[in-house]
């Protein structure tokens, strides 16, 4: 029998909690779910992570990352500007694909204030290289010209707010959807008409 290292423990545990959050919410799943699911003892998860808590920090942690990732492979990519928001938006799908409402409400809940604390934390330290990315694909011809910086990213960080507006969500079975639409409108809208 081949023995699981404590990295492909820590990984295996990390995937199931993200694969059950996704599908039930944070707060449904318990402990024991996510061992179940990864095939791995309670004590192999308090080897790995101290409590459910440790475990979301470090979920969102390498969620972040990787989401950061791969804007950057996007951003690097000797492609159009509007070829690039093409697979922004397609990774924005694959991102919120199977996302359940109890996940999203549960990720931005009031009760969950140090992990709305920390979500937010981890795109502050994105603002400015964003900015400076829009500037450029702005002076590239790639955005319009006639939208001024500030008012695209105070609009790119206000769209969270807009997937929570009771008004909106009628519209949608599914915040998963609102979230597509959303960022589709977003990036097309901020597009230079002449090089979409």
């Amino acid at each position: 029998m081949i023995r699981k290292s404590s990295q492909d423990i820590s990984s295996s545990i990390l995937e199931s909690a993200r694969v059950l959050f996704w599908k039930h919410g944070i707060k449904r799943v318990t402990i024991e779910q996510i061992c179940l699911h990864a095939g791995i003892s309670k004590m192999s998860f308090y080897r790995n992570f101290s409590n459910k808590n440790d475990l979301i920090d470090r979920l969102i942690d390498l969620l972040s990352d990787q989401s950061i990732e791969r804007y950057r492979t996007i951003k690097n990519m000797e492609i159009s500007f509007p070829e690039k928001i093409k697979r922004m938006v397609e990774q924005k799908k694959e991102n919120v694909e199977g996302m359940s409402d109890d996940f999203l409400t549960d990720i931005y809940s009031p009760e969950n204030q140090d992990l709305a604390n920390k979500l937010e934390k981890r795109q502050t330290e994105m603002i400015g290289e964003i900015r400076n990315d829009f500037i450029k694909a702005q002076s590239e011809g790639g955005i319009s010209k006639e939208l001024p910086i500030d008012f695209i990213m105070y609009n790119l960080f206000d769209l969270q707010n807009k997937v929570f507006d009771p008004k909106l969500n009628v519209f949608y079975s599914n915040r998963s959807d609102l979230i597509l639409d959303l960022t589709r409108f977003f990036f097309y809208g901020i597009s230079n008409r002449e090089t979409i």
